[in-house]
């Protein structure tokens, strides 16, 4: 449900070529260029983030807002995509000072049919649901019915003692210490109709990461115990909140809970790659985890909701500030995540991003107010090496005629590499071989080459868009902050420092 967050689940008994045709086990001839989507599987939480794709900048062609030939540069960013994902279909949409100036759909958005993608496929929205469960939470704010640094325990006093004392912020920015949803019981319930407050019970038992405040780790948990608040506070159910508080107001035409037995026009069908990068249909994840990542719509309706927080009409001027605020931890780091809302810089220009993946969807909404830009992009496949929000972010730099970083690979002294080195949490792992740095994303994972730009940060030889950055709390421990394209991805503490 957020694109560095997930576990991949799929069915195998159908599986499709890059063309669409049906046939078991042929390989997807695609050239991918050296990045890689990754993954890190632990018992504690899902953790997987995405390597930038290496795309030069070119300036974008001349003229006002709105009659640019955006087709000319994001035509090929969106078929390179296709082709070296690969993807099945996307659709890319671009709007500026509020007025959509371009959506437009590529590939298909069913194999099966061959249903081209088009400005009308409705597609999940996974973790940019989150925004939405965020803004619930800061509406009920300012109808005074919670406060933000509320402990748990006072609005929900079912929930287990160990998880009383967490404040409504820590939920909001993932630094309660949840886990994320726990493998067992994600293999056990996948695909099962349960309610949200089902699924919370059936995790009571998980331990803390580490003391709330004092650590961060994405927890789509918390997310859904957010929407168990909404529901008490409101006298709603969470679907009926969204639909009637930002759905109809934001005029959201096709935006909704994403129910499987609906019959819903235009809904694409999605998928995953197997071990060969063959398209297989993806498999539900059940009903579960609805505040969290289950709604979905259309491209026209995100261009609509990053509109409308970016007026603050869904939500008051100062809870939009909150909601853009980054964390700030007990031991002095400073994070860029805010409520529901991944936050970083293009060039000079700060975004503000809303993304997810999972069930073979990806999603991204990368808001840039500065220069009145946002660029939403979602496909139907959770590829390896194309994510929505690598495509997103693509096409702003293009916008923007931001120019690529230039890229050092300076040397490391010994008592540099002795001090970098070692294990982080959510199985980040930096090494150290005959005097260069690697960094292991996942256990047993391939080593990657860490080439050196000064002053603790690194990017990754493979996909130079991705950058790790070595900080230190208030306790001098270690802290890696991992960004994607100049977005906050994660962060992790050195695990024998670790919260």
């Amino acid at each position: 449900m957020c694109p560095w967050t997930e576990g991949r689940r799929y069915d195998t008994r159908q599986q499709f070529d890059v063309h669409g045709c049906s046939r078991i086990g042929k390989r997807v001839l695609a050239s991918v260029k050296r990045v890689r989507y990754v993954m890190y599987h632990s018992s504690h939480t899902y953790l997987a983030f995405v390597l930038i794709l290496m795309v030069s900048s070119r300036p974008a062609t001349a003229g006002s807002p709105g009659v640019e030939n955006f087709e000319a540069f994001v035509g090929p960013i969106a078929q390179e995509a296709i082709r070296s994902g690969p993807i099945a279909g996307l659709t890319v949409g671009i709007s500026r000072a509020g007025r959509q100036v371009f959506i437009k759909g590529y590939g298909l958005a069913d194999l099966e049919n061959g249903v081209a993608a088009s400005a009308d496929t409705v597609y999940s929205f996974k973790s940019i649901t989150k925004s939405f469960t965020a803004a619930a939470i800061l509406q009920l704010r300012e109808q005074h019915k919670l406060d933000l640094d509320e402990k748990l325990g006072h609005l929900l006093p079912d929930l287990p003692a160990h998880w009383r004392l967490i404040t409504i912020r820590q939920l909001l920015t993932h630094t309660a210490g949840l886990p994320n949803y726990g493998v067992e019981l994600f293999r056990e319930n996948i695909g099962k109709d349960i309610t949200t407050a089902e699924w919370v019970r059936s995790m009571a038992d998980q331990p803390l990461l580490f003391e709330p405040g004092a650590g961060w780790s994405y927890s789509n948990l918390g997310y859904d115990i957010l929407g168990l608040i909404i529901e008490k506070l409101s006298g709603t159910s969470y679907a009926d909140y969204v639909s009637s508080h930002f759905v109809t107001p934001s005029g959201l035409e096709h935006t909704r809970v994403l129910d499987r037995e609906a019959i819903i026009p235009h809904r694409a069908r999605s998928y995953t790659l197997d071990s060969t990068q063959t398209f297989v249909n993806a498999r539900s994840w059940g009903t579960y985890g609805i505040p969290a990542g289950a709604l979905g719509g259309t491209v026209a309706d995100l261009l609509k909701w990053e509109y409308s927080l970016k007026q603050a009409t869904a939500l008051a001027l100062d809870a939009k500030r909150l909601m853009e605020t980054p964390a700030q931890l007990s031991t002095g780091i400073e994070l860029d995540y805010g409520f529901g809302t991944r936050l970083g810089m293009i060039g000079p220009h700060r975004i503000v991003a809303h993304s997810g993946d999972g069930e073979g969807w990806t999603s991204a909404a990368v808001r840039i107010d500065d220069a009145d830009l946002v660029v939403v992009v979602l496909t139907n496949t959770e590829s390896y090496a194309r994510h929505a929000q690598v495509i997103a972010c693509a096409i702003a730099r293009r916008i923007l005629s931001i120019s690529d970083p230039v890229i050092n690979d300076l040397a490391l002294t010994s008592a540099e590499q002795a001090g970098f080195a070692g294990k982080y949490g959510n199985g980040l792992e930096l090494l150290s071989q005959n005097g260069v740095l690697f960094a292991q994303l996942w256990p047993g994972g391939p080593r990657n080459r860490l080439l050196y730009q000064g002053k603790g940060t690194f990017v990754l030889d493979s996909a130079r868009d991705m950058m790790l950055n070595i900080q230190r709390d208030q306790r001098g421990a270690n802290w890696v902050v991992v960004r994607a394209g100049g977005v906050f991805a994660f962060a992790a503490a050195h695990e024998r420092e670790n919260p």
